[in-house]
């Protein structure tokens, strides 16, 4: 049997000296004085696309054409064969797939904004 090439004492003592001063460490990183940062003001622009998407998704047809988004985008799957296609063009479809989605969100989250309602998130429980 072979002894690994880093011996294990030796490979948490980065972890247990950062553990050591983590108090010190994580209050160096308060910059708002344990207070939760202020959230900015949204822009003239923002408020008027708000109100533009509540206007146009707030309809039958608008309720329609959000149904017909979230088939095109964060419902469809993302199968790439890895023997099929070369790792460029795989990571590719995967950036075209993210980027449905995010602005399938980003519409999400302007009707959200527009009802004065937090914004979805995109992964784990909806809380």
């Amino acid at each position: 049997m072979t002894s690994p090439a880093i011996p294990l004492h030796r490979q948490a003592q980065p972890v247990d000296s950062f553990m050591r001063n983590l108090e010190s460490r994580l209050a160096s990183f308060d910059i708002f004085g344990g207070q939760e940062a202020p959230a900015p003001e949204p822009s003239k622009e923002d408020v008027q696309a708000q109100a533009d998407a509540a206007a146009v998704f707030g309809t039958e047809a608008g309720a329609r054409l959000l149904e017909w988004l979230a088939d095109r985008s964060v419902r469809t799957a993302l199968v790439v064969d890895p023997l099929a296609v070369d790792p460029a063009r795989g990571w590719m479809l995967a950036q075209r797939h993210e980027g449905r989605n995010d602005m399938f969100y980003l519409v999400l989250s302007l009707l959200a904004a527009a009802k004065d309602e937090p914004a979805p998130r995109r992964d784990g429980p909806q809380t």
